[in-house]
């Protein structure tokens, strides 16, 4: 079986010591706001892969009553034993090193499994997100982009903290250079059309540099995407790639 290539250490150490500097940047430890919840620190990464993309990290109800990534102070973002720890969790969320496990991204695995039935196109597939912070939720996102039309360019407001995200995004979307991208939210989607000029994208598709097929589509779990909806998805991406 051929081994699966990995973003390198260095590189994945970097992209979370970004994440986490503008973290501490931008977000006080004031007892009123919503600061103590850890911003994504991600595992280990597939390259050269079916990329997913999605929003922002969630954060679920029962992770903030049992704790989970749950912030004590800034300082607990420098501590390297819970940054390990916090590391770990994100990848058993994801279902491990392997992405073989039902985790967090079921919906995923099984869009990623129909897409190579018959034909393996892809060794993996993996998932990140537009932005890292779990407390960002699309109607603050809404909000602090200040999106006026499907058609008009994002406006980013002075000091807010989402241009700074997408920024860390780009460069980790250059570093895993994916074959194929789903974008699996509709405001993710509409944002990187806007953002990065995308060509033609009402048929649901573009080219990102280097030819890269990216696909968009609504939410492909919690019921946003409906059985039929998504094997059109399918048969449209393999489609793609059969043209290529």
């Amino acid at each position: 079986m051929i081994a699966v290539a990995k973003l390198d250490t260095f590189e994945i150490n970097k992209i979370n010591s970004r994440i986490r500097k503008h973290w501490m940047e931008n977000y006080s430890e004031d007892e009123n706001s919503s600061f103590h919840c850890w911003p994504m620190q991600y595992p280990s990464l597939n390259k050269n892969c079916f990329l997913f993309v999605g929003l922002n990290p969630s954060l679920k109800v029962k992770d903030k009553e049992n704790g989970e990534f749950v912030l004590k102070s800034k300082k607990s973002l420098s501590d390297g034993k819970i940054n390990a720890e916090i590391i770990r969790k994100d990848e058993k969320y994801r279902g491990g090193a392997d992405r073989d496990k039902e985790r967090g991204y079921p919906l995923c695995q099984v869009v990623f499994q129909e897409i190579n039935e018959g034909h393996k196109s892809f060794e993996s597939w993996d998932y990140i997100d537009l932005f890292s912070n779990r407390i960002l939720e699309a109607a603050g996102l809404r909000k602090e982009l200040e999106i006026v039309g499907r058609q008009k360019k994002v406006s980013w407001p002075e000091g807010g903290s989402a241009a700074e995200q997408l920024e860390i995004f780009r460069e980790l979307l250059d570093s895993l250079k994916p074959k194929v991208v789903l974008v699996a939210n509709a405001l993710a989607s509409n944002i990187l059309i806007k953002e990065m000029d995308l060509k033609d994208a009402e048929r649901g598709y573009s080219s990102l540099p280097k030819k890269i097929p990216i696909f968009f589509s609504s939410s492909v779990s919690g019921g946003h995407l409906d059985v039929f909806s998504r094997r059109r998805l399918v048969d449209q991406i393999r489609d793609r790639l059969a043209r290529e």
